[in-house]
């Protein structure tokens, strides 16, 4: 996991130099329209830095989800026995999470961090944003409102929603 957050940062820290590269070779070589230019090589390198980092972030999602052994919906619903939480709500929240984030349900783990195991890129995660608008239809129907901002993890998520039933 690392190793993955180095080569993000590496690839970070390139697309900086490139665009500054970029930006003093458009002022040393005087093309007609100077502002035009400058804002092509902004605009390309932050395009590139932004597959850069979904790329990144994919193939660490496939490292981690690929090792891991399939969870049953049993061995799911035993993370949160001590919690009198109804296993047919736990498998609905657990599966909503995974449906959403297009990860296999039973590779996921309660200890799974937001914006780290799951859905962590670097500018913004489609999947990250659908949950979230999930889990405010959820409270909205129970008339109640839902801080996202302090969940952390996949069972702090699947409690935190379940609550608000």
């Amino acid at each position: 996991m690392k190793a993955f957050f180095l080569h993000q940062r590496a690839v970070l820290y390139c697309m900086g130099v490139l665009i500054v590269a970029g930006v003093v070779a458009m002022l040393t070589v005087r093309p007609a329209q100077p502002a035009f230019w400058i804002g092509l090589v902004v605009l390309g390198f932050g395009i590139l830095a932004s597959i850069a980092s979904i790329v990144f972030a994919r193939k660490n999602s496939r490292r981690t989800f690929d090792d891991r052994a399939t969870l049953s919906d049993e061995q799911i619903c035993g993370y949160f026995a001590d919690s009198g939480l109804p296993q047919p709500l736990v498998i609905e929240l657990w599966r909503e999470v995974a449906n959403a984030l297009r990860l296999p349900a039973g590779k996921l783990r309660p200890t799974d961090r937001f914006g780290r195991e799951l859905g962590g890129y670097w500018i913004t995660s489609d999947e990250l944003d659908a949950l979230g608008q999930i889990a405010a239809a959820r409270a909205r129907r129970q008339g109640t409102a839902l801080d996202l901002a302090q969940i952390e993890t996949l069972g702090e998520y699947v409690r935190r929603v379940a609550a608000i039933r």
